[in-house]
């Protein structure tokens, strides 16, 4: 697996596995649960990223610097709009290549939530290879910001949400010379979030796991020929998290399951924010959050799911914006 520290940034949001960087509230993970801390800007319908990474120190990109549109989907928040973005930066510190997916109210700019993926490069430029990366997944937005004025969440009641995952799947297989060639690449699922607002928690699952592109390979022709296929028959199980007051949520309760593959062991973390805004039932409008999950098969074949989601509830999804 990647041997540097694996983060994951929530940015007004989370930050699993190292630390994030920014302003005044969303997380990032250290060694000991998730911080919150800002980690986008989305000004003049620019958005720029930016981070802080353990022993690294601060990285950032923006679109006009180093930003490739990738296409306008479908917005996973209903009633706005959405663009992806590829950003790729070179410094004299190494390289950086992100991706993020901004969905934001075309009307009013200012209410926007972003999520996606990070993996830094520190001392390489033209031959960068998976060992010594660092990975990181990114969700961010004033919405989820639990440093703003908001109303606390419900103490009644159940709501069910469900939206988009996406994040960077690494594997190294063990299975012998017929083995895959370690790789990384960029993967979408579904995400489906219970809320239990009487009984304070949140659990959930991420299925529909599927390839979206290959990212990295030791060798160059593994990813699009031997790993397309490859992710299919996972699934993430997010363990009851404790809800609290502000609106944040944490847990170690993760599992990695495979239909077909034993998977040995999972180890790692999963946590967010519900939405400060209401949907039309009164409870928050959509939750978002990021995981990191390592986990090991039968065999010593090992791998990490490092990503993000944006989920709107129910009520939103069938009524569209308030």
């Amino acid at each position: 697996m990647i041997s540097k520290p694996i983060a994951i940034l929530l940015g007004l949001a989370l930050a699993l596995g190292a630390c994030s960087s920014g302003g005044d509230a969303p997380m990032a993970e250290d060694e000991g649960g998730i911080r919150f801390t800002r980690n986008s800007s989305f000004e003049n319908r620019t958005l720029r990223v930016f981070l802080t990474l353990p022993d690294i120190g601060d990285r950032s990109v923006n679109q006009f610097d180093d930003g490739t549109l990738r296409g306008r989907p479908a917005a996973p928040i209903p009633g706005h709009a959405a663009a992806e973005w590829d950003y790729f930066k070179q410094t004299a510190e190494g390289t950086s290549q992100a991706f993020a997916l901004v969905s934001y109210d075309a009307g009013d700019p200012a209410d926007y939530l972003m999520m996606g993926w990070w993996l830094e490069f520190p001392g390489q430029w033209r031959d960068r290879a998976r060992e010594g990366s660092i990975p990181a997944a990114i969700v961010d937005g004033p919405g989820i910001d639990p440093s703003a004025p908001r109303d606390p969440p419900p103490v009644e009641g159940r709501a069910t949400y469900t939206g988009r995952a996406l994040g960077l799947f690494t594997y190294v297989a063990n299975w012998g010379p017929e083995a895959p060639a370690p790789f990384v690449e960029e993967y979408g699922g579904t995400a489906t979030i219970e809320a239990d607002f009487a009984a304070a928690t949140l659990s959930g699952r991420i299925g529909d796991i599927h390839t979206r592109r290959g990212i990295l390979a030791d060798r160059q022709d593994h990813v699009q020929v031997v790993s397309v296929p490859f992710i299919d028959g996972y699934e993430l199980d997010l363990g009851a998290a404790p809800l609290d007051p502000n609106g944040t949520f944490e847990s170690d309760d993760v599992r990695v399951r495979h239909r077909e593959r034993t998977v040995a062991g999972s180890k790692g973390g999963w946590g967010g924010a519900v939405s400060g805004i209401p949907d039309g039932a009164g409870n928050p409008r959509l939750v978002a959050g990021a995981h990191k999950i390592a986990f090991e098969e039968d065999g010593g074949s090992t791998g990490v799911f490092h990503g993000a989601f944006i989920a709107p509830s129910e009520e939103l999804r069938a009524d569209g914006p308030r």
